[in-house]
């Protein structure tokens, strides 16, 4: 994750959080119908809370690698179940252990 983190909006909304490598974060559109304005402001303001809640902590995660001296990127290891999506670094595991531990479980 790159140090340069920035909301992007799209039509005065939060659109997703990305960095100079690309998106990290997609936001779910607000669909808007009659008679429900209140509700569609109210879903834009968390929206709008959202988006900046997501981008101090993802910030914060940045400036405590730098601290710390780590890699800013490690590489992630994927459960080799086909459809999974669990994903571990090296210190978690991930590069002996090539299920995830729901899977580990199973077999």
């Amino acid at each position: 994750m790159s140090k340069e983190l920035k909301i992007v909006y799209q039509n005065h909304k939060p659109y997703g959080i990305r960095d100079d490598t690309g998106f990290l974060f997609f936001f779910a559109k607000i669909s808007r119908f009659s008679d429900q304005d209140e509700r569609y402001r109210e879903e834009i303001e968390e929206k709008h809370k959202l988006a900046d809640k997501l981008l101090g902590f993802l910030q914060a995660q940045v400036e405590t690698r730098a601290v710390e001296g780590k890699e800013e990127t490690e590489k992630l290891y994927k459960c080799d179940v086909p459809g999974c999506n669990v994903m571990r670094t090296k210190a978690q595991g991930g590069n002996i252990f090539t299920v995830c531990d729901e899977h580990w479980d199973k077999r």
